[in-house]
């Protein structure tokens, strides 16, 4: 079987590779923590850069974070506890479909997980004391202490390590220990085994009664335990005879100088601690277990993510409509298309009159963007990291009873509490990757899949992207609805001052050809430019292009071709206009010129349709779906026929007003 593993603990995840599994090691994840000249990656194990989910059986996870990119693959996941959860994990986690196993370090921790530690099977830590440690002899008079980062504990043990170990022989083996006196970085394993077996006796500090992997090695090795009580140890242990256990920090120091001076009863008190590890925490006991959950949750596969989310079930009579929660954080980070897009859907609902309550999760940038209306009721959100919608999401729309969630821009949680319809707009990164930035391609390559099939529907913005939908994902077109993009706010401008005042403003002398978009190399900038030159050089037109929209912060543009801001004598580029001044932008133009190679939609000659300027616009993808019968078609590819559009549309005078209004109202 083939797993992939995102563990970050080397030492447990040596002993898991004894199941005699393939396992896939997420570099991502594991190659801080793994130095293989410390500790060898065992024959069945191997650490990838890239996750190629073809011929993954499972995974195991630790984290919520590595659930949700386990969970992206669409396989069965293993979800291992070693921590003590917060709250939102409690939360996050109870909302996992069944096909997720929860497997728990210990009883103890399990409890810390209260209702939900009923779930999923307790699987105790292990060490082989027949083979990996043996042969303790105590020689060395020196108390041993293996930690991470122990010196950042404080209360968590180092304190409580500083007070007993004070004036004693002492040696910490660990990472990023360099403030302890005496300490040493993590060592090989051959080292360590050594270290186990010389030194005379372990001590643990851990005050939250936690089992760690090194005592059990330790003890597994002979080495006499010193120790606040462990709770998973206690069942087990007789004070003084097999482990000095106690509450009593002088008896623990007491026990400490006594093992010092005494090595004979360091070996006997030794001797029989590892007789528990041997009983109660042995490699067979640990694999045995291991393999049958393993096998257990590797059935599960195909019974995941997809299915759907049965709505809230609503009380008789109750004629309150549905709470339907959007996320509308775009409104303050996307200024064209998809934001342009929740910005128009948001002012739309607001204007409705029906029984329906809209609930908008809205981050603190962008909450003073919402219209007001009786049926919008905003959610202030600090979503943090690029995992709230997955983390935090669940949570939220639990906490507002959501009987419907809906993204208008891609996503969905993992973890559904209720229905989730999410929004297509285009599949631009999987059909043009080299006009996409790496994680556009790495989401419509790994995680699109997976997060159209959990929608429980889907909504195109034009047919032409519910074909791609359909074609690219193998989703069914049963599950797409095509809803045409709308533009609410534009109207055209027939105040003459007022243009002349956008025109002053934005620095457009005279006449004008208008360009609203991403200044970007999809949307045929360059050839743009050079039919409009074109269209100069034949004495065709007089005034300028102007190109109105931001420039992609990193643009692809090896060859340099998309111009910054500024004026280049017949070119204009103002950069993002205000909304404000849109309408009037457009009214002014004698032309609206939008060219692009691939759009899922193409708003901007919707909007420019809606004030009335004759577009001249491309013959492709979706946008003659928009623009009807109301635009003049040309070959994006064709700069002669790009500039006779241009021209046609600046000389036939029936072409403003005419169609377009109408036709913007239609879509």
């Amino acid at each position: 079987m083939r797993i992939l593993d995102f563990i970050t603990h080397p030492p447990f995840q040596s002993e898991l590779c004894k199941t005699g599994h393939e396992f896939v090691l997420a570099a991502s994840e594991c190659w801080d923590h793994w130095d293989v000249s410390l500790r060898p990656l065992p024959g069945n194990a191997s650490v990838v850069s890239e996750i190629d989910p073809e011929g993954l059986d499972l995974a195991i996870v630790a984290t919520r974070e590595q659930y949700v990119r386990a969970a992206r693959l669409d396989i069965p996941v293993i979800l291992l506890s070693h921590t003590i959860m917060h709250p939102w994990d409690r939360e996050f986690f109870a909302a996992l479909p069944d096909h997720v196993e929860m497997v728990y370090v210990s009883d103890h921790k399990r409890a810390t997980f209260g209702d939900l530690g009923q779930r999923g099977r307790t699987i105790r830590l292990a060490a082989d004391a027949d083979e990996d440690f043996t042969g303790y002899s105590g020689a060395d008079a020196r108390i041993l202490n293996v930690t991470n980062r122990f010196s950042q504990q404080g209360d968590r043990g180092y304190d409580l390590y500083r007070r007993l170990t004070e004036g004693l022989p002492v040696q910490v083996i660990g990472h990023h220990n360099d403030p302890i006196p005496g300490a040493r970085a993590a060592t090989d394993l051959d080292d360590l085994r050594q270290l186990y077996r010389t030194n005379r006796a372990y001590l643990n500090t851990d005050p939250q009664g936690r089992l760690h992997l090194a005592t059990l090695e330790a003890m597994a090795t002979g080495m006499p335990l010193v120790s606040p009580p462990i709770a998973e140890l206690m069942p087990y242990v007789d004070d003084g005879v097999n482990a000095f256990v106690s509450t009593d920090e002088g008896a623990l120091r007491d026990a400490l100088e006594e093992l010092l001076e005494d090595e004979e009863l360091a070996q006997r008190v030794g001797e029989a601690g590892r007789a528990i590890v041997r009983t109660h925490f042995g490699i067979d006991r640990f694999l045995r277990e291991w393999s049958e959950a393993i096998g257990d949750v590797a059935d599960r596969r195909g019974k995941s993510a997809g299915r759907g989310s049965p709505l809230r079930p609503r009380r008789a009579g109750d004629d309150s409509g549905l709470r339907v929660a959007i996320n509308v954080g775009l409104l303050g980070t996307i200024k064209t298309g998809i934001g342009q897009h929740a910005a128009n859907l948001v002012e739309g609902l607001a204007a409705t009159d029906g029984p329906n309550s809209y609930h908008l999760i809205v981050g603190t940038s962008s909450v003073d963007k919402l219209p007001t209306g009786h049926n919008l009721h905003p959610l202030l959100v600090r979503s943090g990291d690029e995992m709230w919608e997955e983390t935090g999401l669940p949570s939220v729309l639990e906490e507002c009873r959501a009987d419907v969630y809906h993204s208008p821009a891609f996503g969905i949680p993992i973890v559904k509490p209720c229905p989730c319809v999410a929004t297509v707009h285009d599949c631009i990164p999987k059909l043009f990757p080299e006009h996409a930035p790496p994680f556009l391609r790495r989401f419509f390559d790994d995680w699109a899949p997976t997060w159209m099939k959990l929608a429980d529907h889907l909504i195109a913005v034009s047919e032409h992207t519910k074909h791609d939908i359909a074609h690219l994902y193998g989703v069914s077109e049963d599950k797409i609805t095509v809803i045409y993009q709308a533009s609410p706010s534009r109207r055209r401008v027939d105040d003459e001052e007022a243009i002349s005042d956008v025109k002053r403003r934005l620095g457009i002398p005279g006449p004008y050809v208008l360009y609203v978009g991403r200044i970007e190399l999809r949307k045929n900038i360059a050839g743009m430019i050079d039919a409009f030159r074109l269209l100069r050089a034949r004495g065709d037109f007089d005034g300028t292009l102007v190109l109105a929209g931001p420039r992609d912060p990193e643009p692809h543009d090896p060859e340099g071709v998309l111009p910054p801001e500024g004026e280049y004598g017949d070119i204009i580029v103002p950069g993002f206009v205000a909304e404000d001044d849109l309408s009037g932008l457009y009214s002014g133009a004698q032309a609206f010129c939008f060219p692009s190679f691939y759009e899922g939609f193409g708003l901007p000659v919707l909007e420019a349709l809606a004030c009335g300027v004759p577009v001249v616009t491309s013959n492709v993808s979706s946008l003659p779906e928009v623009g009807g019968d109301a635009a003049i078609y040309v070959n994006p590819h064709d700069i002669e026929d790009m500039a006779d559009g241009m021209s046609r549309a600046i000389s036939d005078t029936q072409l403003r007003g005419g169609a377009g209004p109408a036709r913007a109202r239609a879509s």
